[in-house]
């Protein structure tokens, strides 16, 4: 099917938003909704979660597209290398799980991999 124009340019701010929050990062597109943030390491476990922080805090503002005001807020799986993977595949699988376990929990949350699954 066809995406709706308002769903590709929330999509496209939400990509700006993310990237704009982030430290030194790579943002890539993962579907139609989902991003994959990477952040050059080694980051504390404080640093990834200001990093989240920022993040979230960046979907606080209502996203205003063709002057419809859009309340978006997103969730935040987190997989750090090499302890949650050592390849790209299965690091994105793992923080795809935790940003499952995030999502159950409401809206605007954030999951560590490794604490999700201990």
């Amino acid at each position: 099917g066809k995406t709706h124009p308002m769903r590709i340019t929330s999509t496209r701010e939400a990509a700006v938003r993310a990237i704009s929050a982030s430290f030194e990062t790579a943002v890539a597109r993962i579907s139609a909704d989902e991003f994959c943030v990477m952040i050059a390491g080694p980051l504390s476990t404080a640093e990834l979660e200001r990093a989240a922080r920022r993040i979230m805090c960046s979907f606080d503002a209502n996203f205003d597209v063709d002057g419809h005001a859009l309340d978006l807020k997103c969730s935040i799986g987190i997989a750090v290398a090499p302890a949650d993977a050592r390849n790209f595949k299965a690091l994105l699988q793992n923080a795809g799980v935790a940003q499952q376990v995030a999502k159950t929990t409401g809206r605007g949350n954030w999951r560590f991999f490794g604490k999700v699954m201990s």
